[in-house]
Parts: structure tokens; C-alpha cells; sequence
């Protein structure tokens, strides 16, 4: 995480990347190496996403949460919206995690926040406009 606070993209990118390859059966380090990809290649971040089998809720609701992300960052609105629409109806509870803060993307911008997973779900439902 500090190479991406850093905002040393590339590097967290190569590092977790390898981390992966080292240990493919791992599905956090995939997890993470596609979450690193994202600003960077949202499309190769978004088939990794796609190939993931999550273990738990949690897991499933993160890889989600990083799907609404990649299009997010390809300033695709209509594939966000349906992806957030999927996520509005589970319970993600106080779950927190590093997650690409959705303001800073809006204006082109690479942030990583520690954030719950419910407020990152209502930071970009308002972004948006998908609020009940």
C-alpha cells in the first residue's frame, strides 16, 4: 500500500503482479494485483476481476466493488451503474478495505482510501446520481 500512496503505480502494479505469479492459487494476491491495475489498465484489471472465484461475501463484494471501480475509471457510467445496482442489495456490514477513492477518479485522479465498503457503495451511488 505504500508504493500506492506514494502513487508509485507502476511499481505496486509489478510488485503485487509478481506476487501472484509466485502464487497463483492465492486469490487475495490476485485480488490485489488486479486492484493495483486498475488506473492503470481498468480493461486488464476488469478480466482478472472476472476470473476470480471469491471464498467468501466479503471477498465476492470486494471483487464487485473493483469491477464498479474499472468502469468507474473508464468513465463508463451505464456499466457502473449496473455493477452498483448488484451491490445495493448485499450486506456488506462494517467490512473495510483499501479501496480507489471514487471523488478523486471523477477528476482523473489515483487516490487509495481506507474506507468501509458501505460508504465507498454510497460515495459512488451519489456520484452517480443513484440515490433512494
Amino acid at each position: 500500500m505504500a508504493l500506492l500512496e506514494a502513487k508509485e503505480f507502476q511499481s505496486a502494479c509489478i510488485l503485487a503482479c509478481q506476487s501472484c505469479e509466485a502464487s497463483p492459487q492465492v486469490s487475495s494476491f490476485r485480488l490485489f494485483c488486479a486492484f493495483c491495475t486498475i488506473p492503470l489498465h481498468p480493461d486488464e484489471a476488469r478480466m482478472a476481476l472476472d476470473g476470480l472465484e471469491p471464498a467468501d461475501a466479503s471477498g465476492d463484494a470486494l471483487r464487485e466493488i473493483n469491477r464498479v471501480a474499472c468502469a468507474h475509471f473508464d468513465d463508463d457510467a451505464a456499466t457502473a451503474r449496473d455493477l452498483l445496482a448488484g451491490l445495493k442489495d448485499r450486506t456488506v456490514g462494517g467490512d473495510a478495505a483499501w479501496l480507489w477513492d471514487p471523488h478523486e477518479a471523477v477528476v482523473g485522479q489515483s487516490v487509495v482510501r481506507f474506507m468501509t465498503l458501505e460508504l465507498w457503495i454510497a460515495s459512488v451511488s451519489v456520484l452517480l446520481g443513484e440515490t433512494d
